[in-house]
């Protein structure tokens, strides 16, 4: 990558327009089948990425597909779509996680009789380096349902905003 040259040209210059070009970030989806079972909490693995560089290995397809995991401390936007097949019975629940244990952002949607159930999930959080996110999925139908997978359907995206 060619980087443009301030008028003052200072090295410190040109690494902050460098790293303004490449922002952290990634985003994640999820491919193949999966079931939730009644009234289980399932953490959901992203094996897909939808751009080939996710900004530094923040995320991996093969070694704990569920993290993106922070490289750069910051402030970071966190946005996830998450999708159930069609069943018209009970509720569907959705959460972002940090370090496997603190819940940022929370979704509870009525099922919908038809075309399946679709929510999005964010929040805003401080991160330093080696902490990770998780999006979380539950439903509460009586018996199995699946997760809609596929790029437009769900997916997990984590984007840096700001130092701290």
């Amino acid at each position: 990558m060619t980087v443009p040259t301030f008028v003052d040209g200072s090295p410190a210059t040109q690494e902050a327009l460098v790293f303004a070009l490449t922002v952290p970030y990634c985003h994640a989806w999820t491919a193949g089948t999966i079931s939730l079972a009644d009234s289980t909490i399932t953490t959901i693995d992203h094996t897909m990425e939808r751009y080939p560089n996710d900004s530094g290995g923040m995320h991996s397809t093969t070694v704990n597909p569920s993290r993106i995991t922070v490289v750069t401390p910051g402030e970071y936007e966190l946005l996830a779509q998450v999708a159930w097949e069609t069943s018209a019975v009970g509720a569907r629940f959705a959460t972002i996680r940090k370090n496997g244990t603190d819940t940022l952002g929370r979704l509870q949607v009525a099922a919908s009789p038809s075309g399946g159930t679709i929510g999005l999930v964010a929040a805003e959080d401080s991160a330093v380096a080696g902490d990770y996110y998780e999006v979380t999925m539950l439903q509460n139908t009586g018996d199995v349902l699946a997760v809609r997978t596929g790029l437009s359907n769900t997916w997990f995206s984590v984007k840096w905003i700001r130092a701290t």
